[in-house]
């Protein structure tokens, strides 16, 4: 049998599943299931079943199959009307009255800006900076650029790191000493050194800065040591301090996130080596004050992990067998709110607003918003005719911005 379809219902009290297959008997079927009373209070059987919406009141049902969309009566099980499917038009739900509500295909404003440069490709780390001479931060390849409020751009080919202020940071170390930079406008400006004794191993072969904590200033350092031993350390530049510390023999960090409020820090930790038989991994929040992980998992098909303005949620994107999978956790209750199995959509970037009820996915040139607090998505438009690979919200709500896999970046401006 195949997995189900599911989506919770518009007040969140019922869960709506679709089996688009029934024991591969050629027979799809839909449950409503009530998350208040605990028990099933609907189910139809139909040959094809392809989507299934509730009404906002709970008493109606919109079936769709491969050319119509039945509306049901809850209560009697009884088709009441039929509607053929729309070419161009891609349902959202059906209202209270028995008509079906339609997505928006595309938002009502256009792109402001179409912004690229010279050899640019696979944009990354969009954000809107707070630096008054500055627009728009991202990376593209092994670039860190600044787009200016006058559309001209500033590039460096420096290792560094995406911080919550919308700056980019980079560090070196040695076992003497930590030197932290920022980078702005196509330059490394040092901004402040400290001085430790860094006994473990003398010979730091290099330094990768995976997180900067602004405003408590943490920084969290992956160290390759004799070129083949990886450390993970969080250092406290106010106490001059090893906060804490994590040993990995030849693995690696292949995805590093930082919460906005420089708290938490998102990590994934890959690797194989001699001593072990199998590839490894270990993917979680933790703590950079404690060390503890809040969240932990281990999935190799965790593609991206992205942490919500609040520093309270968690968007994880899972790929396999060719589906993007989409998990929504608050990751301080360990709970887990959402899921969506992104069957048209292959996902490859996410961001959440500030107030976590709207979120952003990038598909392959289709970008998707979907209101959180309902679990649906509301619009839908063609960005790109490549994939999209970052995406950024203004602080503020009023301007989208998204980076393609060619290189181009479109701005959106929202109004108020």
């Amino acid at each position: 049998m195949d997995n189900p379809d599911w989506k919770f219902s518009l007040d969140g009290t019922q869960i709506i599943l679709v089996h688009s297959d029934l024991y591969g008997a050629q027979q799809a079927y839909v449950n409503i299931l009530s998350l208040v009373e605990g028990k099933e209070m609907f189910t139809i059987y139909a040959p094809i079943i392809r989507n299934a919406w509730l009404s906002q009141d709970g008493t109606l049902l919109a079936a769709a199959n491969d050319q119509a969309v039945d509306i049901y009566e809850v209560k009697s099980k009884k088709i009441l009307s039929t509607f053929p499917l729309v070419s161009g038009k891609e349902i959202d739900g059906v209202d209270n009255s028995g008509n079906l509500i339609y997505l928006q295909q595309k938002p009502n404003v256009e792109p402001i800006e179409v912004s690229s440069g010279p050899g640019f490709e696979n944009i990354r780390d969009l954000k809107f900076a707070k630096d008054s001479n500055s627009f728009l931060n991202f990376k593209s390849s092994d670039k860190y650029c600044t787009l200016n409020n006058n559309a001209s751009y500033a590039c460096a080919q420096i290792q560094g790191f995406l911080a919550s202020d919308g700056n980019y940071y980079s560090a070196e170390a040695n076992s003497q000493e930590i030197t932290l930079y920022r980078i702005l406008n196509g330059q490394k400006q040092k901004l402040r050194s400290m001085n430790w004794q860094y006994v473990s191993f003398k010979n730091i072969t290099a330094t990768n800065l995976i997180g900067y904590s602004v405003g408590n200033d943490y920084l969290v350092l992956m160290l390759t040591i004799d070129d083949e031993y990886n450390q993970v350390i969080t250092v406290n530049m106010k106490t001059e301090q090893i906060q804490n510390r994590w040993d990995w023999y030849s693995s690696y960090v292949s995805y590093a996130k930082m919460s906005p409020d420089g708290k938490y820090q998102a990590l994934k930790i890959s690797g194989n080596n001699e001593k072990r038989t199998q590839y490894y991994w270990l993917e979680g929040i933790f703590d950079l004050e404690s060390g503890w992980f809040v969240w932990s998992g281990g999935n190799s098909d965790t593609y991206l992990m992205e942490l919500s303005p609040d520093s309270t949620k968690l968007v994880e994107v899972q790929k396999r067998n060719n589906v993007s999978l989409l998990y929504y956790y608050d990751y301080i209750s360990k709970q887990l709110l959402d899921y969506h199995e992104m069957t048209k959509c292959n996902v490859n970037s996410v961001v959440l607003n500030q107030d976590n009820s709207i979120l952003l996915v990038g598909c392959d040139g289709v970008i998707q918003a979907w209101d959180m607090n309902k679990g649906r998505m509301i619009t839908s438009w063609t960005a790109f005719n490549s994939p999209i690979t970052s995406l950024a919200f203004s602080e503020d709500g009023t301007r989208i911005a998204a980076g393609s896999s060619s290189g181009f970046i479109r701005i959106w401006d929202l109004g108020e």
